[in-house]
């Protein structure tokens, strides 16, 4: 569509079913509900990630969690790329997430980050201890 000089467009997708995990948070959500899909999405971000694949913009407003389907949707691709190593894909994305994480439970950290702690468990706690737990009251005091 052009309007004068100026050219616009416009991307049209089907509606996303469920709540962000920003939706979760501000809302007060139950929580509990939504770990077995949290817990899915950290398995799938994870095989994302083993194709060094960054999603460049993981914010809890873009991580969608759909509790009749138990499936889960990420938006805002724009900004994705195909990294050096998986590493960086996966320090890139969780430092950004973590930074955000605030009044997300630790529980529901946990099992997000779950599949990375075998092979990359010293960069999640690197990221943790940074970015997530000094938000926290009691935690690294």
């Amino acid at each position: 569509h052009t309007e004068g000089s100026t050219k616009r467009a416009f991307l049209v997708s089907e509606a996303i079913e469920g709540y962000s995990i920003e939706d979760i948070r501000k809302e007060n959500l139950d929580w509990d509900k939504y770990l077995p899909t949290i817990q899915l999405m950290g398995e799938q971000l994870y095989a994302m990630h083993q194709y060094r694949i960054q999603h460049g913009a993981l914010y809890p407003d873009h991580m969608f969690l759909n509790l009749d389907t138990n499936q889960f949707r990420l938006i805002d691709f724009e900004r994705s790329r195909v990294c050096f190593s998986s590493r960086t894909a996966i320090e890139n994305d969780f430092r950004q997430f973590l930074r955000r994480a605030e009044g997300i439970p630790t529980e529901a950290i946990d099992l997000l980050l779950e599949p990375y702690q075998m092979q990359y468990r010293k960069l999640i706690e690197k990221l943790k201890s940074k970015h997530y737990f000094p938000k926290i009251e009691g935690i690294n005091e």
